[in-house]
């Protein structure tokens, strides 16, 4: 019956401690054990009774609603059917969900927004009625109606939940426990974020506290030693050696290492129009659903919007109208040639993910390999992670490494959809300070 957080820094090892947890990776020391047998030793059916996964990167199938329904298990009866399909709708508008089980989602769910398909997996999930509900980043492309029924479904949900997050208020929310993962260790903290971040806090001050109190002693210690040594007799050097071994014998306790923070600042771009975008009765459907009509608006030089909006509503393809990258069916858009802007969509890809980091960020910004590293290591790329492949890297830090090309661009509009979407709370709240020093137009 517990709830439980686990939270810490992006590429720290989350996502792999659940799928060690889930038998998907087997551990390189150690066993994972479920109700006191390995986890190897279940047969898939008992596997399923017990534990329901919802990874971060699920796929839809081809097919109808209900048949993405039926994709874990044959046997789901027709009233699960409609129970997850109106979980997947969570009681939230119904018509910017596919309305009918029948409904074609198309090739892995091409008809669906970001949001509408996470609900549908989801909602797919909760269809097993498990023991244990493992969830990565479950709120990730929800909108604020669909967190909040999804607080209340794992508030009252009757068995165990654990799941990884970066939002902040979904774990105030819900958490009971949070499990803090960083550089290779866990620690538990009762209760929920708050909870946890004055634990935490309080755990820092007494950690250095205490270690600057033995720097002192082993200082003072080290300094009488000295001075024994320095008299040369047998007993002052007698001394000198029991104080070392004293030192020695000391619990030593680590200098406190305090979270890497990002500090990001936007190269911008001055000379700007006064207005941004002029945009005058736009319109787009996609087949027989009308997404808007009669849209218009003028975005002014300085203005920050925020664009909200259930699920499927067509926040994401409003700004890709506005931004030319696909076309309204009528309507008009201006943009002044002297807009300038960096973009960054909600799921980042790069074109060439076979590259290294450091060979990603030399080709793309023509950087020397040394300031490409100096630049990366701002980001919290360091040591051995310039060397890794970007396609091997985690939601969050594909993220980071976007914003990081962006920032170099000079610009003087921001269009971010989701910005905070995989990035960790620590990135969070250094993007949330960024954006609010950032000096341009902004629209997210």
């Amino acid at each position: 019956r517990e709830i439980i957080g686990i939270v810490g820094p992006s590429g720290g090892g989350k996502s792999t401690l659940v799928q060690l947890l889930l038998g998907l990776r087997e551990p390189t020391t150690g066993r994972v054990l479920a109700e006191g047998r390995a986890t190897r030793n279940f047969s898939r059916a008992e596997w399923a009774r017990l534990v329901t996964f919802v990874p971060q990167q699920a796929h839809l199938v081809a097919g109808t609603v209900s048949e993405n329904i039926r994709f874990l298990r044959d046997d789901v009866s027709e009233a699960n059917i409609e129970q997850a399909a109106r979980l997947a709708q969570l009681h939230g508008d119904i018509a910017n969900f596919p309305s009918g089980y029948d409904e074609q989602v198309g090739e892995g769910g091409s008809r669906l927004s970001g949001g509408q398909q996470q609900r549908l997996i989801i909602a797919r999930a909760l269809v097993e009625h498990p023991d244990v509900l493992i969830l990565d980043e479950p709120t990730n492309h929800l909108d604020s109606d669909a967190c909040e029924w999804l607080e209340r479904y794992i508030n009252d949900f009757k068995g165990t939940v654990l799941y990884i997050s970066h939002d902040r208020y979904f774990i105030d929310n819900t958490a009971m426990k949070v499990l803090y993962l960083q550089d290779g260790s866990i620690k538990e903290y009762r209760g929920n974020y708050s909870a946890y971040l004055i634990q935490r806090i309080d755990e820092q001050e007494r950690h250095l506290k205490l270690y600057e109190r033995q720097e002192r002693e082993i200082g003072r210690l080290r300094e009488t030693a000295l001075k024994m040594r320095n008299y040369g007799t047998e007993i002052a050097i007698k001394r000198a050696k029991n104080l070392e071994k004293r030192m020695e014998r000391m619990d030593i306790y680590d200098k406190p290492v305090t979270e890497k923070e990002l500090r990001l600042t936007f190269q911008e771009e001055e000379k700007v129009a006064k207005e941004i975008f002029y945009v005058k009765n736009i319109e787009k459907s996609f087949g027989n659903k009308m997404l808007f009509k009669d849209i218009s608006f003028i975005m002014r030089s300085g203005d920050k919007i925020a664009l909200i909006g259930p699920n499927g509503a067509g926040k994401s393809t409003l700004i890709k109208i506005i931004t030319g990258q696909i076309e309204a069916d009528n309507g008009i858009v201006k943009r002044p040639k002297s807009v300038k802007y960096a973009y960054l969509e909600q799921n980042v890809s790069f074109p060439d993910e076979t590259l290294t980091v450091l060979e990603l960020i030399c080709s793309q910004l023509d950087f020397t390999i040394q300031s490409a590293r100096n630049l990366l290591g701002k980001f919290l790329f360091s040591d051995e992670d310039v060397f890794k492949k970007v396609s091997n890297l985690s939601g969050g830090e594909k993220s980071r490494l976007r914003l990081l090309i962006e920032m170099q661009q000079g610009v003087n509009l921001l269009i971010l959809d989701e910005p905070t979407n995989h990035l960790d709370i620590s990135a969070r709240e250094e993007i949330e300070e960024a954006l609010s020093m950032f000096g341009g137009s902004m629209i997210f």
